[in-house]
Protein backbone atom coordinates (compact mmCIF):
# COMPACT_ATOMS: atom_id res chain seq x y z
CA UNK A 1 0.00 0.00 0.00
CA UNK A 2 1.31 3.40 -0.95
CA UNK A 3 1.16 6.37 1.38
CA UNK A 4 0.89 9.86 -0.11
CA UNK A 5 0.71 13.40 1.15
CA UNK A 6 -2.49 15.38 0.50
CA UNK A 7 -1.80 17.99 -2.18
CA UNK A 8 0.58 15.81 -4.21
CA UNK A 9 0.18 13.96 -7.50
CA UNK A 10 0.49 10.19 -7.69
CA UNK A 11 0.61 7.98 -10.80
CA UNK A 12 -1.44 4.78 -10.80
CA UNK A 13 -0.53 2.14 -13.38
CA UNK A 14 -2.25 -0.99 -14.65
CA UNK A 15 -0.85 -3.77 -16.83
CA UNK A 16 -2.90 -6.22 -18.86
CA UNK A 17 -1.01 -9.45 -19.35
CA UNK A 18 -2.38 -12.53 -21.10
CA UNK A 19 -0.87 -15.56 -19.37
CA UNK A 20 -2.03 -17.89 -22.14
CA UNK A 21 -0.03 -16.03 -24.78
CA UNK A 22 2.68 -14.67 -22.46
CA UNK A 23 2.19 -11.17 -23.82
CA UNK A 24 0.78 -7.80 -22.88
CA UNK A 25 -2.58 -7.02 -24.46
CA UNK A 26 -4.77 -3.95 -24.81
CA UNK A 27 -8.26 -4.11 -23.34
CA UNK A 28 -11.29 -3.87 -25.59
CA UNK A 29 -11.55 -0.43 -27.21
CA UNK A 30 -13.32 2.10 -25.00
CA UNK A 31 -13.71 -0.26 -22.04
CA UNK A 32 -10.94 1.02 -19.74
CA UNK A 33 -12.02 3.16 -16.77
CA UNK A 34 -10.42 4.33 -13.53
CA UNK A 35 -12.04 5.63 -10.37
CA UNK A 36 -10.93 6.57 -6.86
CA UNK A 37 -13.14 5.65 -3.90
CA UNK A 38 -13.27 6.84 -0.29
CA UNK A 39 -15.59 5.00 2.10
CA UNK A 40 -17.28 3.26 -0.85
CA UNK A 41 -18.13 6.51 -2.66
CA UNK A 42 -16.63 7.51 -6.01
CA UNK A 43 -14.70 10.72 -5.40
CA UNK A 44 -12.89 10.93 -8.74
CA UNK A 45 -13.40 9.50 -12.22
CA UNK A 46 -10.18 9.78 -14.20
CA UNK A 47 -11.26 7.75 -17.23
CA UNK A 48 -10.73 10.63 -19.65
CA UNK A 49 -7.19 11.14 -18.30
CA UNK A 50 -5.83 7.61 -18.81
CA UNK A 51 -2.79 7.44 -21.06
CA UNK A 52 -1.05 4.49 -22.66
CA UNK A 53 2.59 3.75 -21.82
CA UNK A 54 3.03 0.71 -24.07
CA UNK A 55 1.03 -2.25 -25.31
CA UNK A 56 -1.11 -3.38 -22.38
CA UNK A 57 0.32 -0.73 -20.01
CA UNK A 58 -1.72 2.28 -18.93
CA UNK A 59 -1.46 4.99 -16.30
CA UNK A 60 -3.27 7.97 -14.85
CA UNK A 61 -2.06 10.87 -12.72
CA UNK A 62 -4.24 11.62 -9.70
CA UNK A 63 -3.81 14.93 -7.94
CA UNK A 64 -4.76 14.34 -4.33
CA UNK A 65 -6.61 17.47 -3.21
CA UNK A 66 -4.88 19.41 -0.44
CA UNK A 67 -8.24 19.27 1.36
CA UNK A 68 -8.45 15.46 1.14
CA UNK A 69 -9.27 13.69 4.37
CA UNK A 70 -6.55 11.46 5.75
CA UNK A 71 -7.32 7.77 5.57
CA UNK A 72 -7.61 4.79 3.25
CA UNK A 73 -8.64 5.16 -0.40
CA UNK A 74 -9.07 2.68 -3.26
CA UNK A 75 -8.26 3.14 -6.92
CA UNK A 76 -9.83 0.76 -9.40
CA UNK A 77 -9.22 0.15 -13.07
CA UNK A 78 -11.93 -1.77 -14.92
CA UNK A 79 -11.94 -3.02 -18.50
CA UNK A 80 -12.95 -5.90 -20.70
CA UNK A 81 -10.71 -8.13 -22.79
CA UNK A 82 -12.41 -10.26 -25.42
CA UNK A 83 -15.65 -9.30 -23.71
CA UNK A 84 -14.60 -10.63 -20.30
CA UNK A 85 -14.47 -8.22 -17.33
CA UNK A 86 -11.19 -7.31 -15.65
CA UNK A 87 -10.93 -5.40 -12.37
CA UNK A 88 -7.61 -4.30 -10.88
CA UNK A 89 -7.68 -2.35 -7.65
CA UNK A 90 -5.38 -1.32 -4.82
CA UNK A 91 -5.57 0.68 -1.63
CA UNK A 92 -3.52 3.72 -0.71
CA UNK A 93 -3.29 5.98 2.30
CA UNK A 94 -3.57 9.76 2.29
CA UNK A 95 -1.78 11.57 5.07
CA UNK A 96 -1.78 15.20 6.11
CA UNK A 97 1.11 17.35 7.27
CA UNK A 98 1.30 17.86 11.01
CA UNK A 99 -0.91 20.72 11.96
CA UNK A 100 -3.04 20.21 8.85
Amino acid sequence: MGSYQAGTTVTFQVDFYNERTNSYVNPDNGSLTVKVYKDGEVIWDGTSEIYQLDVGKFAVDYEIPSTAEKGIYVYEFTATYNGKPIVESAIFRVRKRKGG
